[in-house]
């Protein structure tokens, strides 16, 4: 709850990245002009939509404990019918989830008139094959490092990447149920 998307299809990402490979310069990045209020969809409409389509049809309960039980209930053929998939919808609280996403930055040079419905982002940092394999020689030090942690890795990211942001709550979608 509270997380949303852009979806494009798999027809509309390879129009994209074709569209991308025959009109763009090099360098540039392409990306869909949406309309973040009529484009961006939140997770749990796409979860129930998706079971809807499959026939299962959403239960929705109030708790991890709740959706545990209902999900005994539902593996054991006594609640597949009528009641339909146990889910619990929950606000975000885990690691790095951000509420949307987003396709540029405020630094970035953008252009929104080239296309219709695409948008070029230009000035987009090229950097030296080296220093892209610097990253991932510092990335392997760091997972051959008996007990590296998450923490580690964002470290060596935030060196690399400028506008990196993680958020950490300290919990993992592991640990939802």
């Amino acid at each position: 709850m509270g997380i949303r998307r852009f979806f494009v299809s798999p027809v509309e990402s390879g129009e994209l990245c074709l569209a991308a490979s025959v009109l763009a310069e090099s360098g540039d990045i392409v990306y869909p002009k949406l309309d973040e209020d009529k484009d961006m969809i939140p997770f749990d409409a796409v979860v129930k939509d998706m079971l809807d389509y499959m026939g299962l049809g959403c239960r929705a309960c109030s708790s991890s404990e709740d959706a545990k039980a209902a999900m005994v209930k539902w593996g054991t053929g006594n609640g597949k019918r009528g009641i339909g998939y146990p889910c619990e919808f929950f606000g975000s609280d885990t690691d790095g989830e951000k509420t949307f996403e987003e396709f540029y930055t405020a630094t970035d040079e953008k252009d929104e008139t080239k296309f219709v419905n695409l948008g070029v982002v230009k000035n987009a940092k090229r950097r030296p094959v080296s220093e892209v394999e610097d990253i991932f020689a510092e990335l392997h030090r760091v997972f051959d490092k008996e007990g590296a942690t998450k923490d580690d890795v964002v470290e060596v990211l935030k060196e690399y990447l400028p506008n990196f942001s993680h958020i950490s709550k300290g919990k993992s979608l592991d640990g939802r149920m």
